[in-house]
């Protein structure tokens, strides 16, 4: 059977979802996805974009602060990609966003999972009010938060069955700090 949902959820505000979502996708129901999931038992990974067009840095609080709310599993953090032939990689041309416009084409050095991020390509939204360092730093401020939340961490400790579970999660607190 199906054990794990996996959303990409992008952002939790509600202009931005507007924004970037041509698929009439609401806010309510992400919510409401995540409280069915819980209750047939299915575990759920919400993924969430940082610095999307338009996303202010307070955006991008409200974003993380909502995601902690939303009773997820599993949650990763990661800087918008503005991936050639989409809406957003125009939308970075257009605005000057994109330090190089053909950045797809070279060898990138993107490694961003909901552990670690290290450097990002060319690909990342860098504006002058929201650049993409501050974009990193929230990215691990919302991962660091998400996954050290005491009711987080109480649940992870209840659910640890043998020496390799507790291995497992030592192994992903210390990547997280």
């Amino acid at each position: 059977g199906i054990t794990l949902v996996i959303s990409p959820l992008i952002s939790l505000m509600k202009d931005q979802v507007d924004a970037l979502n041509k698929k009439g996708t609401k806010v309510e129901q992400a919510y409401t996805a995540t409280d069915l999931c819980k209750k047939a038992g299915i575990e759920t990974l919400g993924y969430f974009m940082i610095g999307n067009p338009g996303e202010t840095e307070q955006d991008a609080l409200e974003t993380i602060k909502l995601a902690k709310n939303l009773a997820l599993d599993y949650a990763g953090f990661g800087v918008t990609i503005a991936y050639p032939n989409t809406e957003i990689f125009h939308w970075a041309v257009q605005n000057n966003c994109l330090e190089d416009k053909q950045w797809y084409m070279k060898e990138n050095d993107i490694n961003i999972s909901a552990n670690t991020i290290n450097k990002i390509g060319g690909g990342s939204l860098n504006r002058k009010e929201f650049p993409i360092e501050r974009q990193i730093e929230l990215c691990k401020r919302a991962t660091k938060e998400f996954y050290l939340r005491p009711s987080y961490v109480f649940k992870k400790v209840a659910k640890i069955r043998s020496f390799n579970d507790v291995a497992r999660n030592v192994k992903a607190v210390l990547e997280i700090v």
